[in-house]
């Protein structure tokens, strides 16, 4: 096929994928020798959409705008902390680009080169870490004061996750996970 009639299968088809992603299933099936059966096209067509691969995450930002408006002055400040901590962790590095999954992940990558993340679980999967967050409780399950290292504090026992005064969820125990396609380690 060529390629305006390739555009044509893909559309008819109603696959994800973009143009150059059955350009490359078709050039690597001519290779085998061999049509793709229309499972593996979807299959393919599955493990390659945006959901599976995050593209739209790895987009690269090279011009960030901030409009004036309520959070300007807060989305300003995240992004100076977020060029900070980029500048520190890929010093001499130019093959990392600014996107949304960097964002995302560049603060569990500051905290474990601060040997803040001891305990980071790390997966098999080179782009996935879950970080368990050990929570010491504040208050009761009544919103009453618990005592700094008392063994209720500790174990949280008879409490439950609640609001406290300043709006902070208090109690219970955290696991947050950020995924980078370059390793948790970038």
């Amino acid at each position: 096929m060529d390629d305006s009639t390739l555009e044509e299968y893909r559309n008819k088809m109603g696959l994800a994928m973009d143009h150059a992603d059955i350009k490359f299933l078709q050039d690597y099936f001519k290779k085998e020798n061999r049509d793709p059966t229309e499972t593996e096209i979807r299959v393919l067509d599955t493990y390659w959409s945006d959901h599976c691969r995050h593209t739209t995450f790895l987009t690269e930002l090279k011009d960030i705008k901030i409009e004036e408006g309520p959070y300007s002055k807060l989305f300003e400040k995240s992004l100076k902390n977020y060029t900070q901590m980029r500048t520190e962790m890929y010093v001499g590095r130019n093959d990392k680009p600014v996107t949304l999954m960097d964002m995302a992940v560049i603060g569990i990558k500051y905290l474990k080169k601060h040997g803040k993340l001891d305990d980071m679980e790390v997966s098999e999967e080179n782009n996935a870490c879950s970080v368990v967050i050990d929570v010491h409780y504040t208050r009761d399950k009544n919103g009453n004061p618990v005592e700094k290292g008392s063994k209720e504090a500790q174990s949280g026992k008879g409490c439950g996750s609640r609001k406290g005064e300043s709006g902070e969820e208090e109690g219970g125990t955290g696991r947050s996970a950020g995924r980078d396609p370059h390793g948790p380690y970038g």
